[in-house]
């Protein structure tokens, strides 16, 4: 029985923001988590990718691991680089409370 209600939940739920499912730009630092996985992009060349190792409070500065053993880099918003949001786990809805 409770399977069936599951089931008609998921059935009658809207479908996910596009946030949710394809990169999304990032224009506040301070919404991102730690440990996130993100794309950084100058334009539309991506110029590398990799995880977020700790941010600012302020939300102006992080330093991200760059994935392929590229290092660990800090990057400010004033360098004009995009960061964008391809953390898988976003498209995952949470299980309910």
């Amino acid at each position: 029985m409770n399977r069936e209600l599951n089931d008609k939940k998921q059935a009658a739920a809207p479908p996910l923001p596009d946030r949710r499912t394809k990169p999304y730009r990032i224009v506040q630092w301070k919404y991102l988590w730690r440990d996130e996985f993100v794309e950084l992009r100058c334009g539309v060349q991506a110029e590398g990718a990799g995880w977020i190792d700790e941010i600012t409070a302020d939300g102006t500065t992080m330093w991200v691991h760059l994935s392929a053993g590229g290092g660990r880099v800090m990057i400010h918003q004033d360098d004009e680089i995009d960061v964008w949001r391809v953390d898988p786990r976003i498209g995952q809805d949470r299980p309910p409370s």
